[in-house]
């Protein structure tokens, strides 16, 4: 463009003031208005793409005859999955929200806690920052994120030291010390659920991971892995007779009252209507709903 015109362009907003800054106005929050909606679509639409093999990985969910489907399945799976040949990896954990920990003499409300097997860090692909992963096998251990390791321990290596729950989701047990194995980097914020601490299975939480599993309540979250060019179909059609050995004549309905299947971890964001989601969810016809308003936005300020 020629200088000569930038003087018009110039000459010409400065004789119509009032309308050049209404039209100025209208650009730029037309302009802010696109920018915040493809933002927070793009955000929306990458959720758990992170998480390793995402296209082979789903959680296993269930639900009594044809009523709705529970986020939480039976923590029998655990030990029902391990000989299945479709399945690469897995995992399992039970979530310990609204945890109360004591750390000296301070206490602390942990909102979003897993007591999680010692698949967990891998099968996340969760990157641990100092500590040993190993030592999720071990009784009593604890791995904070970041953030809780420098709330609870300003300034200080938090690796051996004690905290103290007294209470998760809800349930008063006071159930003892963990001590602090290692150090994790937090899962996004674009995930289907979090963490703030991870307790490990063993130790003060055997018993209450026993009853659980001996008995057909829908309270653990089970994903599976499988293997390259595995049809989830091929899983699906075994996921209630495999529990019949380990759950068959406990009390309540019978196994073959419940059916499951996979959900592709992809699609946990984006699926409403499940019982006991971890997070809130969307539906992607509103997304994309959303994005097209952003692009109109876009095209009419581009005309105009």
């Amino acid at each position: 463009m020629s200088t000569h015109n930038i003087k018009l362009a110039i000459r010409n907003l400065l004789k119509q003031k009032s309308f050049s800054l209404i039209s100025l106005a209208g650009l730029a929050t037309s302009l802010a208005a696109s920018i915040v909606v493809l933002t927070y679509f793009f955000h929306e639409i990458s959720f758990d793409k992170h998480i390793p093999d995402a296209e082979r990985t789903y959680r296993i969910i269930s639900r009594l005859g044809q009523g709705k489907f529970w986020a939480r399945t039976f923590a029998a799976y655990g030990d029902a999955l391990e000989n299945t040949t479709q399945v690469e990896s897995y995992t399992s954990f039970l979530n310990a929200g609204n945890s109360i920990l004591h750390v000296d003499e301070s206490e602390y409300t942990i909102e979003e806690a897993v007591v999680a097997d010692t698949a967990f860090i891998n099968f996340f692909g969760l990157e641990l920052l100092s500590g040993r992963k190993e030592d999720m096998g071990l009784p009593n251990q604890i791995y904070l994120t970041k953030e809780m390791a420098e709330t609870f321990f300003p300034g200080e290596d938090p690796l051996g030291r004690d905290l103290y729950l007294r209470q998760f989701e809800g349930v008063n047990d006071s159930l003892g010390y963990f001590t602090v194995a290692g150090v994790l980097r937090p899962l996004p914020d674009n995930t289907h659920f979090g963490f703030h601490v991870v307790f490990s299975q063993k130790g003060h939480f055997a018993e209450r991971m026993k009853h659980i599993k001996d008995n057909n309540y829908s309270a653990a979250n089970v994903y599976v892995r499988l293997y390259n060019g595995t049809p989830a179909a091929d899983l699906e059609t075994e996921l209630i007779d495999m529990l019949i050995p380990y759950l068959e004549g406990v009390p309540g309905p019978p196994m073959e009252a419940f059916n499951a299947k996979l959900q592709p971890v992809r699609d946990i964001h984006f699926t409403p209507g499940i019982n006991r989601e971890s997070r809130p969810v969307t539906r992607r016809s509103m997304l994309y709903l959303l994005l097209s308003v952003g692009l109109l936005i876009l095209l009419l300020m581009t005309l105009n």
